[in-house]
Parts: C-alpha cells; structure tokens; sequence
C-alpha cells in the first residue's frame, strides 16, 4: 500500500462542515481507491476571544476521529495579522511546519508529500528535498495581492519550480502560473470533483409557473450575485416576474448585496438564507430549477458540478472554471463575464422559453457529472500524479496536461478563451 502526506491550511473541522471540505473529500477518495492516507492541518494560533472573528477556514479544531484517515493532526504556527513582519513569523512557522510534516513523513512511512496551496509550498517542497521523498503542490486559485508581493514571490516562485508537479483545479490557471513560475512545464489538470447526491430532480425542474432560481456562493467580490440582482431586475421592469431568487452563504459583501436588492426593490422575490453546512447543500439546491452565478473569478467551480448533479440548469462565465465542463446550450448555459446584458438575455430565455429543452439540457449536464466528475475520478487523476512521481518520472518525461474527459471530442468555443481565474480561496 502506498502513503502520502497531505500538508493543507484548509480541512473542516467534522465531516459535512462546508469549510475546506473539498481538501477532506479529496483525501478520502485517495484513500477508497487504496492508498494510506495522512494529514497535517495547519492554522494560525489565535487567542480564544478571536475566534470567532477568524475566517471560517481557520475556525475552531478539527476532530481527528471524524475522519478515518491513517493520520490527522493539527498544529499552530504564529500570524501576524495584515502580514506585519511576515519575513519573522514565517522562519517561526516554517520551523514548526518543517519539524511537523517530516515527523508525519517519518511515522507513516511516506511515499510522497502533497502540499495543498502555494502558501505551504516553500515549507514542503523543502522538506521533501531534505527528505527525498517527491513532492506535488495543488493551486487552488489566484490570489494576486498574496502572490504578486516581492516577498512571496522570492518564497514561492523557486518552490513552485522545484516541485516534481503543480496540480491546477482548472485550466484557467496555467497562464497566470505559467508567466509567475516562467514556465508550465511541470504542471497537471487535475479538476475537484463530487460525490453524486442522494436527492436528484431527474428532469422535474422547470415543471411550474414560478422559476426557482438559487446561488451558493461565498458571498465575496467576483462571485457574480450582484449582476444576477441587476439582471433579475431589468427583468422584472419588463414584466417578467414568473421567479424566485435564493442565495446561500456568507461573505462581506453581504451586506451590499442586501442593501442592493433593496435598492432594486427586489426583497419580495429574493431571500439571502446564509451559510449552510456542506452536507445541507444537496438537499438546499433540490428546491430549486436554476442555479446562477456568473462569476468572473473561478478556478474551478464545485458549485456548479452539485447543482448539475442534482439536475438543475447551471448557469457559469464563459472563460473560467465552469466553461472546461460546461457546454453552452448544451448541458448548461455559458455568458461572457461582468455582462450584465448577456445574462438578462440567458435569464429572459430560461424563463419565457421552451421548459422541456432546458429540461434536456439539465439532463445532458446531469449525466455529465456522474460520468466524469466524481471525486473517486479525480482521486484516480491524482493519484495517477503520485505514482509518476514516485517512480522518479522527469517533468520533461511527462509534458503538462490537462485532464478534461467530459470535453474530449467536443467543441467548446469558450475553452479557447480562457482567461486567469483570481478567485476568493474556497470550495467554490
């Protein structure tokens, strides 16, 4: 049997939490198709009475007999908040990591670490080499302001190189990494996945007068809600007000957002309903037809594969995440990003339009999504990645690729137009 070590900033702290769930259900999969499986969770200290004001990524503790995994520990390292002598704290925290990492290397006989985030990169890929064990690191997404600073890039940039992969969750990515790192000649597409939800509607969307339309989103810059309200209400001013509009989760602009509906006198026909726990999202979107969210900072998007799972019509931007499984009338819709217009039009079409196409189209999704985009299909991806690695594969051996099966043999104008993702950090 063969054993990695996961170094990850992101973990839920019990199963069905919806924060750094994508990183538990990743490692869980890896271990259902056989592998050993351990992890070292690692978070800022922070005094209790801060808390709960932390983000909710690094809120609380994870409970290690929740999860069933060889290994699963959790440690602090020192922060400063607003990066204030970060050079400082980061020799502290790299020591603390360091030490932890290979002692869970050692213990556990690894074959291979897996870093999950940039953030951790410097950390692991030193230890790896120290260790000589090979190492793989997953971007998640672009945080420019952490990314571009000159320190960090003097921290990631030869860490980034060095790694044996850099795993992208979307395609998206490869520009904005390949001109950071000066190349991409070590990376891989290996997309998130699900797991497919006991509740499905199964065509039965679409089938009343009044359109349920739902967002799940962090409720951050970016995410697109604030177009969908805009849309909805140029909309409404036309007459056409056969729909309802849900949005789940929680963010700092929700307050703007709120502020907006009103604005746009839309609170009849909108609720915010606010966070919910991971293991709620299934149950939440099948109450629903349509799930929107044009946002024009997505990696990836594991939003928009539940709610096809689920058989809703979906809703994504062109040029981002959701466009490499996303097929624009097809088996969902795609519009241009921060088009306002575009998307009235897409809306007015769902709404006014022939239900039982777009029931199809749901459908097509539907059946997508089951087929490829599973997290056991993404461990085997992944785990495809480790194997090379530890077999001593070269990066010149192994030319960067993407791993995209729902878009093998099909044409997708939008994939030809991708653009760098730069996403608020999450599962979504």
């Amino acid at each position: 049997m063969k054993r990695v070590a996961i170094l990850t900033p992101w973990f839920p702290n019990r199963p069905g939490d919806y924060a750094g769930a994508f990183i538990a259900d990743s490692a869980l999969a890896v271990k259902r198709v056989g592998w050993q499986v351990s992890t070292l969770v690692v978070r800022p200290w922070l005094p209790s009475w801060c808390q709960w004001f932390a983000h909710e990524m690094v809120r609380g503790d994870v409970c290690p007999a929740t999860f069933p995994l060889t290994v699963l520990k959790t440690i602090r390292v020192p922060a400063v908040p607003r990066s204030i002598f970060r050079p400082v704290t980061d020799l502290v925290a790299d020591k603390i990591i360091g030490d932890a990492i290979t002692q869970v290397a050692h213990e556990t006989s690894a074959d291979v670490i897996h870093v999950q985030t940039e953030g951790l990169a410097h950390v692991g890929v030193r230890v790896a080499r120290e260790q000589r064990l090979p190492v793989v690191v997953t971007l998640h997404g672009i945080n420019a302001g952490f990314l571009d600073s000159p320190y960090q890039k003097r921290r990631l940039r030869p860490a980034l190189e060095a790694a044996d992969r850099v795993i992208l969750v979307g395609e998206p990515l490869r520009e904005y990494f390949r001109t950071y790192i000066g190349s991409d000649r070590n990376f891989d597409v290996v997309p998130n996945g699900i797991d497919l939800p006991l509740v499905r509607c199964n065509g039965s969307i679409l089938a009343n007068d009044v359109v349920r339309l739902v967002s799940i989103a962090n409720l951050h810059e970016g995410k697109g809600v604030d177009l969908t309200l805009l849309a909805l209400a140029r909309l409404q001013s036309e007459g056409i007000s056969n729909w309802t509009y849900r949005v789940i989760g929680d963010g700092r602009e929700r307050s703007a957002l709120l502020k907006l509906t009103s604005d746009l006198e839309l609170t009849e026909k909108v609720s915010f309903i606010g966070a919910v726990r991971h293991a709620e999202i299934f149950s939440q979107l099948a109450r629903d037809d349509v799930f929107v969210l044009p946002s024009y900072r997505e990696a990836f998007g594991i939003a928009y594969l539940e709610a096809m799972a689920v058989g809703l019509l979906t809703i994504g931007v062109m040029g981002e995440g959701p466009s490499q499984f996303i097929r624009n009338r097809e088996n969902g819709v795609l519009v241009p990003p921060r088009d306002v217009e575009a998307l009235v039009v897409a809306l007015r079409n769902i709404l006014i339009g022939d239900h039982n196409r777009w029931r199809e189209i749901a459908l097509e999704g539907q059946r997508m999504v089951q087929d490829f985009y599973t997290w056991d299909n993404h461990a085997k991806q992944l785990v495809e990645v480790y194997e090379h690695v530890i077999r001593g594969g070269q990066i010149n051996q192994r030319p960067g690729r993407e791993i995209l099966p729902a878009l093998r043999g099909k044409e997708n104008v939008a994939a030809a137009t991708l653009k760098p993702a730069r996403n608020e950090r999450g599962r979504l």
